[in-house]
């Protein structure tokens, strides 16, 4: 199983929970965790870019109340329904699982045939 796709995606899976880990032990939310957020190096070093919509754990400074924040595939439903002081590490390891999910099945879990839809699904 080494060289399989299986374990590819949960070597690249692990890889970006200890960078989420490392960020969360800093106080740092990623919260727009994607596939373009994401970089694998020609050595096969995973790393996790695009820290702007990121905040410090229980800080919701950077939006408004009530604004959903991320990237509306990948949002944890706190997220979408935009109650930023629910937001926490929960919600970036939820995100970490709809990229393994995706990962592993080429498959999007909840893309809509609009936002609102895909609000919905979420």
């Amino acid at each position: 199983y080494a060289g399989s796709w299986v374990a590819t995606c949960m070597r690249i899976a692990l890889a970006i929970a200890e960078a989420l880990q490392h960020a969360h032990e800093q106080g740092v939310l990623h919260r727009d965790l994607k596939p373009s957020n994401l970089m694998l190096s020609a050595r096969g070093r995973v790393l996790l870019l695009d820290f702007g919509l990121a905040s410090t754990a229980g800080s919701t400074k950077l939006t408004g109340t009530g604004q959903a924040i991320g990237s509306p595939l990948y949002m944890s439903p706190e997220q979408m329904r935009g109650e930023l002081t629910r937001i926490d590490e929960r919600s970036d390891v939820y995100g970490l699982g709809l990229l393994l999910y995706e990962a592993l099945t080429l498959h999007q879990p909840f893309q809509g045939k609009s936002f609102e839809d895909t609000r919905h699904r979420v």
